[in-house]
């Protein structure tokens, strides 16, 4: 009995720049290693996958990740500054107060 064979690319590939855009999304999430496996088993174009020939799509990977994580993070602490940044006015009079009456207690104090 003999069964036709049929090789296919898998969810996530490089094979065009949409592809390539998932496939880079896929990496920015928690989803990442099953596409960094599928990357580091590449061979050559139209040849078949082998485990582990190509260990520089992996390693494009682990690259990647930590970059995507460090922009991120980057990214949310701007906002949460920005956010502590946006006093109302009379937590900026408040602070003005505080800071005015600091700076006469330094004066005052006997060193």
């Amino acid at each position: 009995l003999v069964v036709p064979r049929v090789w296919a690319n898998g969810d996530v590939n490089f094979d065009s720049v949409w592809g390539a855009m998932l496939a880079l999304g896929v990496a920015s999430t928690f989803k990442w290693s099953e596409a960094m496996f599928a990357a580091a088993d590449v061979t050559e174009p139209y040849l078949q996958p082998s485990a582990d020939a190509g260990l520089i799509g992996g390693i494009m990977f682990l690259s990647f990740v930590p970059l995507v994580w460090m922009f991120v993070f980057g990214a949310l602490s701007a906002l949460v500054v920005s956010a502590e940044s946006c006093a109302t006015p009379q937590e900026e009079r408040r602070a003005r107060a505080y800071a005015l009456m600091l700076s006469r207690v330094d004066e005052e104090a006997p060193y």
